[in-house]
């Protein structure tokens, strides 16, 4: 079965936070995803250093100057070639596994749905 799904990190010079959103991902996820991206846009070359030693494996995307959140998730959406994204912020932590099935399977009972939020409550 191919992967219908890409996972978009979006990062702004908080590499600790996105060490445990990533660490944490990728320890909860169950579903096997396409294609893994970071995009970080402080545009500071030794963030970008980091990131590139750390996440092998990753597609990296370094913005050179600050664009800002919204056309960095833009950018990055730009390169999605599958039919989900499955977008985390940087700041996120993941505490139960397989939170994307279920999401999948939301969104392919109901065409309208076109987004999912997962919460702890």
């Amino acid at each position: 079965m191919e992967s219908r799904v890409t996972v978009i990190f979006t990062s702004f010079n908080r590499l600790d936070l996105l060490k445990i959103t990533t660490d944490s991902f990728n320890k909860m996820n169950t579903y096997p995803v396409k294609e893994k991206i970071i995009i970080e846009d402080s545009g500071i070359p030794s963030v970008h250093e980091e990131i590139i030693r750390d996440y092998p494996g990753y597609k990296l995307i370094l913005n050179p100057t600050n664009i800002g959140l919204i056309e960095s998730i833009d950018k990055v959406y730009a390169e999605v070639t599958t039919p989900y994204v499955f977008h985390s912020e940087d700041d996120f932590n993941y505490i139960k596994p397989g939170f994307i099935e279920p999401s999948i399977k939301i969104m392919d009972n109901d065409s309208k749905i076109m987004q999912v939020w997962l919460s702890n409550r």
